[in-house]
This record gives C-alpha cells, sequence and structure tokens, in this order.
C-alpha cells in the first residue's frame, strides 16, 4: 500500500516517505534496552501518544504539528493511529479478504486473491464513516498484498552515550537517501526522537517527537473492531467504489 501520513489510508511516494518518518519516530517510543550488541529492541505490541513537529521542503510531505495515539500490535499484524485531526487509520495485515467475483483492478484496485484491508474513519463515528480499501500494489505488481513493517532500532545504531535528554541512540543510512535518526531514553524509556532525510533534488525532511503515556505489552483487541468490510456485503464501505468513500478523500 502506499500507506498514509496524516489523513488518508493511502498515498504517493512522498507520503511512503513521510509515513516512514513517523514510524522511526515511533519506532523510538517502543524501544527497550538488551538487544544483541546493546542496541535497543522494539516490543512487538505497545501503545503511546507521539507529539511530533514537521519541517519539510518536499511539496508532498507537510510541515507541521501533530499529535497521534497509536496502537501497534505485530504479533497480530494489525494498527492503528487516531490522528488530533478527529480521523482513524487501521490497518489489518493479517486478516486475508476475499474479493470475491469482483473484477481486478478498477476504481477499487480490487486484487486477485484474498488480500489485506486499510480502513479510514472518523474516530467518534466508526459505523457511520467507516471506509476500506485493499493494502495492496497496482496491476504493474499484479496486486501483490503489502505486509507490515517490523518497527527495528538500526542494527548498527550507536550509542552517544548520555546527556540532558537521556541515553541517545544514533545511527545513519545512505540508502536510498540520506537519513540520520536519534533517540533518547529516560529510565528505560524514550522521551524524545529526531529524524531527518534528504531526496536529491527534492529537499529535506526533518521530525521531532516526544512520548507519553507509553506502555508496554499486549494491545486489547478491540481496538482494531469495525463493521463488516467484506466486499458487495459489507457495511464498511469500499474507497472508489461508494459515493461516501471517494478515493481521492481515502487518500488524504
Amino acid at each position: 500500500m502506499r500507506r498514509l501520513t496524516r489523513g488518508g489510508i493511502r498515498s504517493d511516494i512522498g507520503a511512503v516517505l513521510y509515513c516512514s518518518l513517523i514510524r522511526t519516530s515511533i519506532t523510538a517510543v517502543a524501544l527497550l534496552c538488551g538487544a544483541t550488541n546493546g542496541v535497543p529492541v522494539i516490543p512487538d505490541q505497545f501503545y503511546a501518544e507521539e507529539h511530533g513537529n514537521t519541517t519539510s521542503t518536499i511539496a508532498s510531505i507537510p510541515s507541521g504539528t501533530i499529535v497521534i495515539k497509536h496502537w501497534y500490535d505485530y504479533t497480530n499484524k494489525r494498527e492503528r493511529k487516531d490522528f488530533d485531526t478527529g480521523v482513524t487509520k487501521m490497518y489489518d495485515y493479517k486478516t486475508l479478504v476475499d474479493p470475491g467475483n469482483e473484477k481486478p483492478g478498477g476504481p477499487g484496485n480490487n486484487p486477485i486473491f484474498p488480500s489485506p484491508q486499510g480502513f479510514k474513519f472518523r474516530t467518534d463515528d466508526l459505523m457511520s464513516t467507516c471506509c476500506w480499501l485493499w493494502l495492496v500494489g497496482d496491476a504493474s505488481t499484479q496486486y501483490e498484498p503489502e505486509t507490515m513493517e517490523k518497527f527495528e532500532v538500526e542494527k548498527k545504531a550507536v550509542d552517544e552515550g548520555l546527556d540532558a535528554k537521556g541515553e541517545h541512540w544514533s545511527s545513519v543510512k545512505k540508502f536510498p537517501f540520506l537519513q540520520t535518526d536519534d533517540w533518547w531514553f529516560k529510565n528505560g524509556t524514550m522521551s524524545s526522537s529526531n529524524t531527518y532525510f534528504t531526496i536529491p533534488k527534492e529537499g529535506y525532511v526533518m521530525s521531532n517527537g516526544t512520548y507519553v503515556n507509553v506502555k508496554y505489552g499486549d494491545v486489547d483487541p478491540t481496538v482494531f473492531d469495525h463493521p463488516d468490510s467484506r466486499p458487495t456485503f459489507g457495511k464498511c464501505k469500499q474507497c472508489g467504489v461508494d459515493d461516501e468513500c471517494p478515493m481521492w478523500e481515502c487518500m488524504q
């Protein structure tokens, strides 16, 4: 899926990069010490409230502040983000839904085989505003199902020592573009983070994050509940097919 950022559940490459940025920051929320070579490890399940501030010179990636309530469940391949705009985006990579007799492609980008789904709805009105789309590629990839990305600290991250923000870890990647990530921990819990990357001829993005109410461990499965989303039969409506869920709106 062309994963979404602040509003939609799908977007173009710019949004993918922005989402990657958010993921890198939120990764830091869930870090636990004790991995091989001392590099912090991310738990497979956590809840965190992320306060982010992004500065961007890349046209497709917006600058601004955002607050996200984030439930991450890699064990069951599910993720939910409640944005301070009143919109929720949710992803279910484990449940593969049969597309039935729907023709591949079309306005709903229908897949060939059973595939995962993504959801977007008003946080305060799930039942009446639920929209869904397939978490798949396009025709050029034969509508290949997407898989959930695992939050991981760069294996070559370096412990920079203790400073005013806490224990500082940093890493640098040069492919496919230059990206630096920094994390700070206090008493074993992430307190702040910074991510910076540049894209040649496009510009740069820098994101600072702080984290509160971090909880490691089991995630309540009910936070991922949603109406029936079977094609044609479900109450949750398909993006690009139902008039109440235009694809452009789902992608915001």
